[in-house]
């Protein structure tokens, strides 16, 4: 069995994962309807698998997001969408309801 490394260089790596404003998605949600991917949610956004072999159901909206990370050749990969994340310019944006229009 061999020791675990002591050293943090040798037991660490890196992960790449774009960070995109929550603006891309139509609703707090939207996310968790997409069938048939993987979603990692957490208080301001979520991760989302995205395929690019793969037709989701429900994904009208990822479809641009989708074709912007292929641009970048990138394999399948995650997107975390974030309420602090940068809003790409050619991507749709959609407006939230806000607790007051909700309440209304």
């Amino acid at each position: 069995m061999s020791p675990i490394p002591t050293n943090p260089i040798a037991a660490s790596w890196t992960m790449h994962i774009p960070v995109i404003s929550t603006a891309h998605m139509p609703h707090a949600q939207a996310a968790f309807e997409i069938q048939d991917t993987t979603v990692a949610a957490y208080p301001e956004g979520a991760f989302v698998r995205v395929s690019f072999e793969e037709a989701f159901a429900n994904d009208e909206w990822l479809r641009p997001v989708r074709d912007w990370l292929a641009k970048t050749s990138l394999s399948d990969c995650w997107v975390r969408f974030d309420r602090d994340g940068e809003v790409v310019e050619d991507l749709p944006t959609f407006a939230w309801a806000t607790e007051r229009e909700c309440a209304a």
